[in-house]
């Protein structure tokens, strides 16, 4: 990974500079750029091709590593272990889509007692203060859920709450 970011970096500052700064050796460093792939670099590579195409396969629905090493072992006869297929995943920064369930969010067989129907969907022809309708929503943040609540006056289409 070092030597990585020195190869990046090389025609900007000097490599022994760099090799200095991240605390590797300058030989260790030529010794890299003349090594050939090993043997297991080149195995991941074409692992990560062959799980990229049964992800794809999927149409980037429901394929974890259970059934992405299913696909590679009736497709290709691999027999591969999860660890290295979770790291080709990561490698590859893929990570599955899971279907929810639908979840009832309202029950609406109970005997409570039910608001009468006022506006009855008339929305038209309201005078200021007569009538206002209201709406809640949430929304999902990184800091975690917001509410919005809003109050509508009918007679001039203007928010009041």
């Amino acid at each position: 990974m070092r030597y990585a970011w020195i190869e990046t970096q090389r025609n900007v500052y000097s490599v022994s500079r760099l090799c200095r700064v991240l605390a590797v050796s300058r030989s260790g460093y030529c010794q890299w750029r003349g090594r050939r792939p090993s043997a297991r670099s080149l195995a991941n590579a074409a692992l990560d091709a062959q799980v990229k195409a049964a992800y794809k396969a999927s149409q980037h629905t429901y394929y974890g590593r259970p059934r992405i090493i299913q696909a590679l072992r009736r497709e290709y006869n691999l027999h591969i272990g999860h660890e290295r297929v979770r790291q080709s995943l990561l490698r590859q920064g893929l990570a599955p889509v899971y279907k929810r369930r639908y979840k009832a969010t309202t029950d609406s067989d109970h005997a409570l007692p039910i608001a009468a129907n006022v506006l009855d969907r008339r929305f038209d022809g309201w005078t200021l203060n007569q009538a206002w309708v209201a709406d809640v929503t949430y929304v999902a943040t990184s800091e975690g859920w917001l509410y919005l609540a809003a109050i509508l006056d009918l007679g001039n289409r203007q928010i009041v709450g």
